[in-house]
């Protein structure tokens, strides 16, 4: 039946099906994904951080707005950089090889996409503009929902069953109110996780680096050009 077509001369559609499904074909679009989406972010920080470097918030040093949110960005690169991390010692070094279902992953089937997004909303909140948030989240909404899609897609082909009741029971955003499940034993990819820590340490040094430009600005030694809400 592998090499059956129909009078017609069109393919089974059973073989499409499976030529659809080829994890080869799969892997090779979720790479390319993945690099294009490392390019967007690139493109988008660096777009973000001249913005920032030619122009001063427009909410008065210290005043309600700015001290607000500054501290949920904080708050918020915190949660992304340790969440990262909870994330990691249980992902790093399985990812598509080995569907994991604990820890985080008991709560919400991407979490570390969803830490990723409060890194990013906190980033543009500690920046002091609605405006770089804006710019920081639109892309984000973008590029990360496709990513996802096709990487459960992959999870599904290799691990059907599994996949299945792991979707049925766990969200895919929006973390479950529940206590996760930690295991009492489990098995890390020690040098993946250490690259992991290195990752998530960048999002609180943005923070650091933010707060450079802002004294700067205020101290004159960078001029603003204009003011942004």
């Amino acid at each position: 039946m592998s090499g059956s077509h129909s009078s017609s001369g069109r393919a089974d559609p059973a073989q499409e099906i499976f030529a659809m499904s080829d994890p080869t074909r799969g892997q090779g679009l979720l790479r390319a994904v993945k690099r294009l989406r490392r390019v967007a972010t690139w493109l988008v920080a660096l777009a973000a951080g001249a913005v920032l470097v030619v122009s001063a918030s427009s909410w008065p040093d210290d005043g309600i707005v700015d001290v607000l949110m500054g501290d949920i960005g904080l708050i918020l690169l915190l949660v992304c950089a340790f969440g990262r991390l909870w994330s990691s010692l249980y992902i790093a070094g399985f990812k598509n090889d080995k569907l994991i279902t604990v820890g985080p992953y008991s709560l919400v089937r991407n979490p570390l996409y969803v830490f990723s997004f409060c890194g990013t909303v906190g980033l543009g909140l500690a920046s002091g503009s609605f405006i770089i948030t804006g710019l920081l989240i639109v892309p984000f909404l973008v590029w990360y929902p496709v990513l996802v899609l096709e990487e459960e897609r992959v999870l599904a082909e290799r691990h059907p069953e599994e996949w299945a009741a792991y979707a049925a029971a766990t969200p895919r955003f929006i973390p479950a109110l529940r206590r996760p499940i930690v295991p009492e034993i489990y098995t890390v990819n020690s040098r993946r996780v250490g690259l992991a820590f290195a990752d998530a340490i960048w999002f609180p040094m943005s923070y650091i680096a933010l707060q450079g430009i802002e004294t700067l600005h205020r101290t004159g030694i960078l001029h603003a050009y204009w003011h942004i809400i």
